[in-house]
Formats: C-alpha cells, sequence, structure tokens
C-alpha cells in the first residue's frame, strides 16, 4: 500500500506524463481546466493534491482511467515502448546496408567487379533516410521527422549527381544540387506550420 509521500510522488509524475503525452504545456492544460498554470506547477511538483473533480476532467481528457493516474504502468511501459521503437528503427535501417551489400557482393563475385559497383552504398544512403522517415512519421514528434526529411532531401540529389556525372559523364550534373535549398526551406516552413496547427487544435479541441 502507497503512503501519502509515495501516492503525492506517483501522482505527479503520471500528472506530468500524460500531459506531455498530450502535447500540452502547462498554461495549456490550465486554460482546458480554468485554473492557474502556477496550480497546475503545484500539483506536478508534488506541492498539492488537484481535487476529485478536475481528476475526473483530467482523466476524460487523457481518455484514461482514474487508476492510471497512480499506478506504476507509465514508468514500465514508456521505456519499453522507446526501445521497441529504437530497436525497430535500427533494424530496418540496418536491413538497408545489408541488402547493399549483398548486392555489392553478388556484383563482385558474377560479375567480376563491375565499374561502380560501389555505388550500392551511395543508394542506401538515401534508401535509409526514407525509411527512417516513415519509421519517425508513425512513431515520433517534434523535429526528428524534419532531420529524416532533411537527410532524404540532401541525399537524393547527391545520389543522382553521382550517377549523372561519374557514371554517364554529364559535365552540368550540377544542377541537381540546386534543388536542395528551396526544398529545405519548404520542409522547414510545413514543419512550423503542422507543429503550429497541432498546437493550436489541441488548445481548441473541447473536453469530452
Amino acid at each position: 500500500m502507497l503512503n501519502k509521500k509515495e501516492l503525492t510522488d506517483k501522482l505527479s509524475d503520471n500528472l506530468i506524463y500524460y500531459r506531455k503525452k498530450a502535447g500540452l504545456t502547462q498554461v495549456q492544460l490550465a486554460e482546458k481546466l480554468n485554473y492557474s498554470d502556477k496550480a497546475i506547477s503545484k500539483w506536478e511538483r508534488g506541492g498539492s493534491f488537484p481535487d476529485f473533480y478536475v481528476l475526473y476532467e483530467l482523466c476524460q481528457l487523457y481518455k484514461i482511467e482514474l487508476n492510471d493516474l497512480i499506478s506504476n504502468k507509465v514508468d514500465l511501459e514508456k521505456p519499453r515502448k522507446h526501445i521497441s521503437r529504437r530497436l525497430i528503427t535500427i533494424l530496418s535501417t540496418s536491413s538497408v546496408w545489408l541488402l547493399a551489400t549483398i548486392i555489392y557482393g553478388v556484383l563482385l563475385i558474377f560479375f567480376q567487379n563491375p565499374p561502380f559497383s560501389w555505388f550500392a552504398f551511395i543508394y542506401a544512403v538515401p534508401i535509409s533516410f526514407i525509411v527512417f522517415l516513415i519509421l519517425s512519421l508513425i512513431w515520433e514528434r517534434k523535429w526528428i521527422p524534419f532531420t529524416a526529411l532533411s537527410g532524404v532531401i540532401i541525399s537524393i540529389p547527391i545520389s543522382i549527381f553521382l550517377s549523372l556525372h561519374l557514371m554517364l559523364d554529364i559535365k552540368n550534373a550540377w544542377f541537381t544540387l540546386i534543388i536542395i535549398i528551396p526544398a529545405e526551406v519548404i520542409a522547414f516552413i510545413a514543419f512550423i506550420l503542422k507543429h503550429n496547427i497541432s498546437i493550436y487544435k489541441k488548445k481548441n479541441k473541447p473536453l469530452n
């Protein structure tokens, strides 16, 4: 059985966890509950308890049960979920490089080291970023998808440039690199807009 301090610590930790999971700041949550952000901060520091009706509103907002606010499962599930996601991401991107290595080996064995066989590794770079981007869009928030998209935007034109310049001997292949800067700017603006729209929707989402 939890004593008062353990209960307070567990409740404050879970209040922080579920608020961040919902993508809310203390100010945004305070506006939804018609409380001050100082009250939210005090609850999350364990300085006081929210009353029962506030706990009920929080459960409705986060779509959880009251018992979830004082349970230990947050501590157990969060690291486990992050570990499994990272493991899947690592295995997925590693499989791209494994495939590139296999292709390179096959070319060496059966075609007696054909020219540009090492391009298997060049093309593995943008493919790895594409895999990383897809997984980050599914699981991650904030700027990780933007980082993955930046890798895609940079690596694809460079791969095309190397292919045109080295394999096909096209002298003006550098024009493929021009797209990188405007594409990066557009991607950055798009992520800023998406982030602001997401905050606006969460801020104006009515309580159930």
